[in-house]
């Protein structure tokens, strides 16, 4: 089977429909596992030394009922490790017509991978970082923290636009509880900090 092309905003759509139908008051940081295992049915599955044996730090098993995390990454960054998870729901969800029945086996599933081409791989991971990065930081709570960021740090980043722009997206990292990277690639997706704009407010 040919991996379905998205679009980012197919995608966009996508995201905003789980955060409507599994958590349509949530705001800051998203509960991701309990969504996952309580209402996607999935398992997390803690699993020592995935990320030396694969490349990957999570993997979403071949019948799409489990995820398999390097344990260590649990242990590590709690942001990093909420948008890793993500990232795997993301494939539950986008690819799901892909499982279980085109893989009956664990040999099936991986003969698939090993079958996909460069580009191929690429557009399917890409699919679930952007997936795992909508639904993490909807946009309208995100326009709003960056909003509130910009007016407490009015003024106080004089010809300093680089300090300004990471102060907000680091306001966003908390306020989400994600990492500084996964932060940074929504609010420039969103054009939340345009030149002119931190010019503006980091002047006095």
């Amino acid at each position: 089977m040919t991996p379905r092309f998205l679009s980012r905003r197919a995608i966009e759509v996508s995201a905003a429909r789980f955060r409507e139908r599994y958590a349509p008051q949530a705001t800051g940081a998203l509960d991701i596992e309990v969504i996952m295992e309580c209402d996607l049915g999935l398992s997390i599955v803690p699993t020592l030394g995935i990320a030396p044996r694969t490349r990957h730090k999570a993997w979403l098993n071949w019948d799409g009922s489990s995820v398999y995390v390097d344990a260590t990454l649990m242990a590590g960054s709690v942001e990093e490790y909420r948008f890793t998870v993500a990232h795997e729901a993301g494939h539950a969800v986008l690819h799901r017509h892909m499982l279980p029945k085109e893989f009956p086996s664990p040999a099936a599933f991986a003969a698939y991978h090993e079958r996909l081409t460069e580009e191929q791989e690429y557009f399917l991971e890409w699919q679930a970082r952007e997936w795992a990065g909508r639904v993490l930081v909807p946009r309208a709570e995100l326009s709003e923290v960056v909003d509130a960021a910009l007016a407490r740090a009015d003024g106080l980043f004089k010809r300093s636009p680089g300090a300004l722009s990471h102060y907000v997206e680091r306001a966003v990292a908390t306020h989400f509880n994600v990492t500084g990277a996964c932060a940074g690639v929504r609010v420039s997706q969103d054009r939340l900090l345009t030149p002119s704009r931190l010019r503006s407010v980091g002047s006095v």
